[in-house]
């Protein structure tokens, strides 16, 4: 509720951060076989500056789909229950747990648009209509009834096309196909993934320092600072995988960006950046694992081990062990 009255202001990518605890502590409960059947604003609490969350009031939590006197909170109930079609359970709890990430995300519901700014009595009647028996997405690509006011919905005009093409197209599909299916809803995995990416894609302008959200699948798109209008630096980025991970004097690498087998393993940095010590503009990884890595730079080989750093050109090759990264650059001048 803080965070939607604007009276904390935490960073793009501690939202991401939260978003990500949010995912994977729904995927541990439900993994359980047992569903939350109440997520609303005043269960989630976060720590504004880590992103570290705590989900409260766990007296609604039961076996999945077992009946109970609790239905959930409006604005965030699915349609289905919000029509008396169906009870709470895993499927609907992943239709709350979109609601509540659009929110941390775009800062207004997904389904507030123009059809809310007409309704003259927010009756009960109307809520069922907006809810649950004609839900429209306000960026639904195939219906512009609903698309936000621009005097009452600002923050998500602004903010709708700030994030990445893949993240808008997963709130796309779950609250386009997701509203009527609930099979078709974006799983926790998905948002876990989708957050990561988000994270690795966050660097900061060089010249007013704001943080930047590159959109690697269209990069012209992000070339340009959004709050000082000014071109972006180039900036160099790892390229592991299907992973890119823009390099920023903070970044840090984990299991899960090097090894196949460690998919979601963040408990202790394998790498960080560190700038070097005789020249500020010039960076590279400081290799924290217990693991050698074989680099390949201007033609010449080398070893880097423990506790020692190499600085970061492009075209470099990193081979960590289980995979092999490459150094590029984006926004080339």
């Amino acid at each position: 509720k803080d965070f939607i009255n604007v009276k904390v202001h935490p960073k793009f990518r501690t939202l991401a951060s939260i978003g990500y605890e949010l995912a994977r502590s729904f995927l541990d409960l439900h993994a359980k076989g047992l569903s939350y059947k109440d997520i609303n604003f005043g269960n989630v609490f976060f720590d504004p500056d880590t992103g570290e969350i705590r989900i409260c009031d766990n007296d609604n939590v039961d076996e999945d789909k077992a009946p109970g006197t609790i239905i959930g909170t409006p604005k965030f109930m699915a349609p289905e229950i919000v029509r008396g079609e169906a009870g709470p359970s895993s499927y609907t709890d992943l239709y709350s747990l979109a609601v509540l990430l659009f929110y941390l995300l775009m800062a207004n519901h997904p389904l507030e648009g123009n059809l809310d700014s007409k309704i003259q009595c927010f009756d009960l009647e109307e809520q069922q209509k907006l809810y649950g028996e004609h839900p429209v997405f306000i960026y639904d690509p195939e219906d512009d009834s609903n698309r936000p006011d621009p005097e009452r919905h600002k923050n998500v005009i602004r903010l709708w096309d700030f994030y990445p093409k893949f993240i808008r197209k997963l709130f796309e599909q779950a609250f386009t196909t997701g509203l009527t299916n609930p099979e078709s809803r974006i799983r926790e995995s998905e948002w876990k993934n989708a957050l990561i990416r988000l994270k690795d894609s966050i660097h900061y302008c060089s010249n007013c320092s704001e943080e930047i959200i590159h959109d690697f699948e269209n990069s012209d798109e992000t070339s340009v600072c959004w709050f000082c209008k000014k071109p972006l630096a180039s900036q160099m980025y790892l390229e592991i995988g299907s992973q890119k991970i823009i390099i920023n004097h903070d970044t840090e690498l984990f299991l899960h960006h090097v090894d196949k087998d460690q998919q979601f393993e963040f408990s202790e940095p394998i790498a960080k950046v560190v700038r070097h010590p005789n020249d500020p503009s010039r960076s590279g990884f400081r290799n924290l694992s217990d693991s050698e890595w074989k680099v390949a730079a201007s033609g010449k080989e080398f070893t880097i081990e423990k506790g020692r750093a190499t600085v970061l050109v492009p075209n470099m090759e990193i081979n960590f062990g289980k995979q092999t990264g490459t150094i590029k650059v984006l926004n080339k001048e």
